[in-house]
This record gives structure tokens, sequence and C-alpha cells, in this order.
């Protein structure tokens, strides 16, 4: 089932995006996503998230900040290839006209993800945070 996250799922959906961020970016410090993680918690309040669940265990979260803009889509790592990531994406096109994100190029299997989703890449540049390369991916109804 998918719902607009409520108080009760914020330590899931934290739990769910630092082990994933972790897990799928072993090019970035595990301590940048720590010295992060009170300032995300923080964003995730102001910002439009969507969470799956079964039987109230959250297994995946969208989180869209501003109008249209992807600031993170998580899948518990045990949960993932199931079409958990592909039902949170397919819910908010049904509210958003045009969605859009940001994705490492080093991590070839969002990429790849998302282009099966309809996104498609539109600019690349350099992360000044990480000084990784970026793809700009943008889908549109």
């Amino acid at each position: 089932m998918i719902e607009k996250a409520q108080e009760k799922h914020l330590d899931s959906v934290m739990a769910i995006w630092l082990n994933t961020n972790i897990a799928a970016h072993p090019f970035i410090p595990r301590s940048f996503w720590e010295g992060v993680f009170e300032q995300v918690k923080e964003a995730m309040l102001t910002s439009d998230v969507f969470v799956y669940h079964e039987n109230d265990q959250v297994l995946g979260f969208v989180g869209i900040t501003g109008r249209e803009y992807i600031a993170g889509l998580f899948v518990d790592g045990e949960a993932q290839s199931q079409g958990i990531g592909r039902k949170l994406l397919t819910h908010c096109k049904q509210f958003y006209p045009r969605l859009e994100l940001d994705v490492f190029a080093e991590n070839p299997g969002a990429v790849r993800f998302y282009e099966a989703n309809g996104f498609e890449i539109t600019g690349t540049k350099v992360s000044p945070d990480f000084n990784r390369e970026e793809h700009h991916m943008v889908w549109s109804a």
C-alpha cells in the first residue's frame, strides 16, 4: 500500500535512507551520510514523502521537493527488485506532470531503473559536493 508518510513512518524511512545510501554509494564515505542524517530527517518533514508498506512495515519511499524534484527514492535492501520502486514512481506520476532527479553516473543500476520508467538523461554535470558525475533525468507526462 502507498500513502503519504506520517510521523510514525519517519524512523523506518530514515533507516532505509541511511542503509540504502551506504550500500548504493560505496564511493562516498559512510560518515557523510551519518553527518547529514539529522538535516535530511528535518527535510523529510517539509517534503512530499510517500511510503510503500505491507503490514505496517515500510519497505520503500519516495520524497518530492518543490513541485517536481525527486530528492530520493529508496527501497529496503531485502525488498529490492520486487517492483516497489516502480509502484512508487507510478503513484507519483499520477500527481506530478513532470518529475526530475539527479543520479550518480557510478550507479548504473539506478540509471537503468529510471530509464526503464520513462526518464531521459537531459544533462550531465560534476557534483560540486562529491566531484562525481551526475546525470540529470526528466520524465514528463
